[in-house]
């Protein structure tokens, strides 16, 4: 990122130039009050999505008091493993991410995140966020670290494979299942596929993921 910009970007907003109370604790808490080392500008759409600097009614908070559903749903695109390495994901991706995220549990509402792609190296980042607050839908996840690492932080969300539930067996989606329910179960799981049921999957496997989870 371009330092100018950077700085620029903080000028326009930062502690002391008309955030609030409640922003600067979250700015300090994710690191953004060190302009000089982490960039400052992807910290500007961040507070607005929470209900301040843009219209109140295009923003996740305002739209989730309406009508009343406290969860609000974040798709998460560019940040997995393979668009770029765990430094460039900490200076440029998880300052604004973690500050989003606090700041919408700070509102009282529950956010529901889709980390799509390969989420197994951001692990250690989700670690730090507060127990019990978040849902986290998971495309793709090495589970045994997902249980060591997030169990009791946030719910587990997912993660059934596609490609079993379009070209499996019943028997391959009864197995993911329960292996989830092993590992999830306990600290919160929701049973889905990876992506969400996909268009293509077979009727009787999906039927297979509800069942399973009644054997189970």
């Amino acid at each position: 990122m371009d330092h100018a910009l950077a700085s620029g970007q903080a000028r326009a907003g930062s502690p002391g130039s008309g955030w609030s109370a409640r922003e600067e604790r979250l700015a300090a808490a994710c690191g953004l009050h060190r302009p000089d080392r982490v960039p400052v500008a992807p910290l500007v759409h961040c507070f607005p999505a929470v209900g301040r600097g843009f219209p109140r009614r295009v923003m996740h908070y305002d739209l989730a008091r309406r009508i009343g559903n406290p969860r609000v749903f974040i798709a998460l695109h560019r940040g997995s493993a393979g668009f770029m390495s765990n430094e460039q994901f900490a200076r440029f991706y998880w300052p604004s991410l973690k500050a989003l995220l606090l700041g919408l549990i700070d509102a009282g509402l529950v956010p529901m995140a889709f980390f799509e792609g390969d989420y197994t190296p951001r692990l250690k980042f989700l670690g730090e966020l507060p127990p019990g607050k978040i849902i986290g839908h998971f495309d793709r996840i090495d589970r045994q670290e997902a249980r060591r690492a997030l169990g009791g932080v946030m719910c587990f969300w997912g993660n059934v494979p596609a490609s079993v539930l379009c070209a499996g067996t019943v028997d391959e989606v009864k197995r993911e299942v329960w292996e989830l329910m092993d590992l999830f179960a306990e600290g919160g799981l929701i049973l889905d596929g990876s992506i969400g049921i996909p268009d293509e999957a077979k009727p009787e496997n999906v039927l297979a993921l509800t069942q399973a989870a009644r054997e189970g």
